[in-house]
């Protein structure tokens, strides 16, 4: 894999001109055979003085093949000669009080309608669960799998089948189930930038000189589960590249993913290596250097992406070039075969994606265009999904980057604009956290209003006795015209945004309390849900007066009074953190009755007890917390108990389970617990009288 650390953005707008012609030499170009082009192609007798296109964040538009073409080898040969790094009207999905009353929690997920993959899937009578690495290893062998559970009527669980997904090592395995089909998504943790959020230093000028290591490929598995205990496998395929991520919105599967394309025919050593090198890239077949996906089970291959239907920005031109290519590619999960996708020549951090539109978001550092204090950009490419098919409609940027976790909630669409919080380091101003409203304008994603603001001077975040903003962001939800921000140093200011005039966003209301929330949950629009840690900052202020208020925290807000919002009540769990906090996949929920809403999130606790004088012993507590929000003219958040997981049968004292994957849901009046590769049952009203692990 080769990536350059010498890319250099170009000093100044070159003329457009078509790139179709950088194939082209001079007098003295000698002519070859050029591979799998049918045809004779003139070889360039010099290499042109070229440039990245990485970092523009201006309209682009779509390239014939052969500009694409061009486009990709310039960026390969550019990147020749270094490890090549591998990145990294709607509204919240929340209980609807005119909809029939569900019987069982489904994956929490962002936006209605809109499915996102998760370690689990329920569908009132089966429960699927992706094993973790290694469960189902036989004589040496690695074998990925996903345990088939039955409940029967009585609210019983039992182990129904396994079924092998993958032979192949894959380190995180992710679910959809839809109607009759279970979907794998079978993946690796990709590598990016790892953004501290007190500076924005992190992101240098040459970006891509950071190093990145991880595999180019990914995997989906499609089972026909219309009989889950004796399921098969219908379809399989390898896609070269990383996956960004996945989405599901009716039939369709898109499917998000960043292809790193390189060369490996570059000679090392020789005369006049630069010339020769360009030479054997622009005589290279494009369909050599391009992501493919392979279909398993037919042994076929094909390319993943089309160049004459790919994208590049609007001001590249001969002269430009990047090797990165983001695809979207959907599927149906009713004909897996019919599948299509549109590319971009970019690189992508992640996705947010609305019932409309799927919006890919990425950072460059831009210091041609803007100060120093707004060089940190955030580049965002909008495609309409309309009809089933993909489009690209327009781009944008805002200054600042997405945070540390949750990124995509920092982002929501609705009635045609799009919000996003970001977040950035200032000289004169601290942390600088900004609101900004976008819509399409002609040709662009353009910012319609932003806050603060000139008007709206008041900073988001407390301003310390320095002058600066020290505090930084923790979590993040839109619901409807509102967005709830928490900001965070020594104390937890939750604020409540009024966002009902898309042209003057402002701040309604602040609340103060120790500690954080970094996790949101509206129950409705009267009440907010707060997920995370009852801390302070111990070398400015010291340890809490009782370490037994140390720990995870789930708070119960009204923000019926935006003016005003208050704490209703909130529980500690002593020493312990929620995978809430940074997946909100572990959080499940379910509308019980009109006014009760019922909710689980896992809690792994160290806590420790004497067992001498002078000796301590530490031990860990895994458990699913049960609660009840009665949300009436009274609210009230209860505490109704746990379920905890005991050792596991395949684990030894010495094995460490990650609470990371914990899940649980809630069916009636029953709660299953997963954690490990395990479940354990229990009722709502006695959730520590747990029987399993099944």
């Amino acid at each position: 894999m080769l990536y350059s650390t010498q890319l250099k953005l170009c000093a100044a707008a070159l003329t457009l001109s078509l790139l179709g012609a950088c194939g082209t030499g001079g007098d003295n170009a000698t002519s070859v055979q050029g591979p799998g082009n049918g045809g004779k192609q003139t070889l360039p007798d010099k290499v042109p003085d070229l440039s990245t296109g990485e970092a523009s964040a201006k309209k682009l538009r779509k390239a014939s093949a052969a500009d694409f073409s061009t486009y990709l080898k310039n960026g390969i040969y550019l990147a020749q000669g270094t490890t090549n790094p591998q990145d990294s009207s709607e509204q919240a999905n929340v209980p609807d009080a005119d909809a029939a009353t569900p019987t069982y929690s489904t994956t929490n997920v962002q936006e209605q309608a809109v499915d996102e993959s998760d370690r689990i899937k329920y569908d009132g009578t089966y429960l699927y669960v992706a094993n973790n690495a290694d469960f189902q290893a036989a004589q040496g062998e690695h074998k990925q799998s996903v345990r088939i559970l039955k409940r029967d009527e009585s609210g019983a669980i039992s182990s129904s089948t396994s079924l092998i997904t993958s032979t192949d090592f894959y380190a995180k395995q992710r679910l959809y189930l839809q109607e009759s089909s279970l979907a794998v998504v079978l993946s690796n943790d990709r590598g990016g930038f790892f953004i501290t959020p007190m500076s924005t230093a992190e992101i240098a000028v040459d970006a891509t000189s950071m190093p990145f290591t991880g595999s180019q490929d990914f995997a989906l598995t499609l089972v026909d589960i219309k009989d889950p205990s004796q399921t098969h496998i219908t379809h399989q395929f390898r896609f070269d590249g990383q996956l960004v991520d996945t989405r599901v919105i009716g039939d369709s599967f898109y499917l998000i993913s960043e292809f790193a394309a390189s060369f490996d025919g570059f000679e090392q050593e020789g005369e006049d290596l630069n010339l020769f090198n360009y030479q054997k890239i622009t005589e290279t077949d494009i369909a050599e250097l391009l992501p493919k996906v392979t279909d398993i089970k037919a042994g076929t291959e094909r390319l993943l992406v089309d160049p004459a239907t790919c994208y590049v920005p609007d001001e590249a031109s001969s002269l430009h070039g990047y090797h990165h290519i983001t695809s979207v590619t959907r599927l149906s999960l009713s004909d897996p075969d019919s599948l299509s996708t549109t590319c971009i020549a970019s690189r992508t951090e992640g996705i947010y994606m609305s019932q409309n539109n799927v919006y890919l978001y990425g950072y460059y550092y831009d210091t041609e265009e803007t100060s120093f204090d707004e060089a940190t950009q955030t580049v965002i490419h909008q495609f309409n999904l309309a009809e089933k098919a993909v489009s690209y409609t327009v781009s944008g940027k805002v200054a600042g980057h997405l945070g540390r976790s949750n990124h995509n909630l920092r982002l929501s669409e609705h009635a045609g604009v799009l919000r996003v919080v970001t977040s950035r380091f200032t000289e004169a101003n601290g942390m600088l956290h900004k609101l900004y409203l976008l819509e399409q304008q002609d040709d662009s994603l353009a910012v319609v209003a932003q806050l603060p603001n000139q008007t709206r001077t008041t900073p988001i975040g407390k301003v310390s006795d320095n002058g600066l903003v020290e505090e930084d962001i923790y979590a993040v939800r839109f619901f409807e015209e509102k967005a709830y921000i928490v900001t965070f140093r020594q104390i937890d200011p939750l604020y409540v945004v009024d966002l009902s005039d898309k042209r003057d966003p402002k701040i309604a209301g602040a609340l103060e309390i120790p500690g954080y929330s970094a996790y949101l949950h509206p129950v409705s629009a009267q009440l907010l849900i707060g997920i995370g840690q009852n801390v302070q900052n111990w070398f400015l202020d010291g340890p809490l007066e009782n370490e037994g208020d140390f720990g995870a925290k789930v708070s119960l807000f009204d923000v019926s009074d935006m003016s005003a919002p208050s704490l209703v009540d909130e529980t500690v769990f002593s020493g312990g953190f929620s995978p809430v906090e940074f997946d909100y996949h572990a959080f499940s929920y379910i509308k019980h009755s009109d006014e009760v809403f019922r909710m689980t999130l896992p809690v792994e606790s160290w806590l420790s007890e004497n067992d001498s004088e002078n000796s301590v012993s530490w031990y860990k507590r895994n458990e699913l917390a049960a609660f009840e929000v009665h949300t009436g003219e009274t609210p009230k958040l209860l505490y109704m108990g746990s379920s905890v997981a005991e050792q596991q049968p395949e684990a030894d004292n010495s094995q460490y389970v990650w609470a990371g994957d914990d899940r649980g849901i809630l069916h009636d009046d029953h709660i299953y617990y997963v954690h490990g590769n395990f479940v354990w049952s229990s009722l709502w009203q006695t959730p520590q009288d747990s029987t399993g692990p099944f």
